[in-house]
């Protein structure tokens, strides 16, 4: 998964593509699949294969927002893997850490390219489209407006995900490994706009 400054990013920048009416419903949508790390639903419920299938067309714009954020997913794994193949070796918890911390150093990116904040009212419409707990749904949306309400990517979001102490210290260390390095910097640099020309 991308972070939500990414999710949204990319989802406003193909907004136009879709034909969005309500932006709040679209934004809301685009987030809604990692909605599972609070509300408990299992991945392929909120990342259905069969996405590829709907009717873009006659998709609510909460749908259309939920479609792009599968589209973001896809992207950016493949874009990731081709360019920095070492995060994606080792054991499942290294795999996580290493893919996670590109993914929080390209959303720190990301957030820096648009205003943020002017879409987290979008935020204050939240459908249980899974079957999910309506309110486990309104506080992951909350928790993702008080993250970036300064338009920055506040530490506490991994937490409110659910990501235990001793993951978070791998994370940390992971992302500073990485910052220090001018050749994967300057390959996350690069992700967002590869993203992009691939749609």
């Amino acid at each position: 998964m991308a972070l939500p400054a990414t999710h949204i990013r990319f989802a406003i920048d193909l907004k136009d593509r879709f034909k969005i009416l309500d932006i709040g419903q679209y934004v809301s949508g685009t987030v809604y699949p990692d909605s599972r790390y609070v509300t408990g639903l299992e991945r392929k419920a909120t990342h259905p294969q069969e996405a590829e299938n709907w009717d873009l067309n006659t998709c609510s714009d909460f749908r259309k927002g939920w479609y792009v954020h599968l589209l973001c997913d896809q992207l950016q794994k493949r874009i990731m893997l081709a360019a920095v193949p070492s995060a994606f070796e080792g054991d499942k918890e290294a795999v996580w850490v290493q893919h996670t911390a590109l993914k929080v150093l390209q959303d720190d990116i990301d957030i820096a390219q648009f205003d943020i904040k002017f879409f987290l009212g979008g935020l204050d419409y939240a459908e249980a489209a899974s079957g999910e707990n309506l309110a486990d749904l309104q506080r992951y949306n909350k928790a993702l407006q008080t993250a970036y309400q300064d338009n920055i990517r506040a530490p506490s979001l991994i937490t409110d995900l659910g990501i235990n102490e001793e993951m978070q210290h791998a994370l940390n260390k992971q992302i500073e490994i990485y910052r220090r390095d001018p050749v994967i910097m300057e390959a996350i640099l690069g992700f967002y706009d590869k993203m992009i020309a691939e749609v």
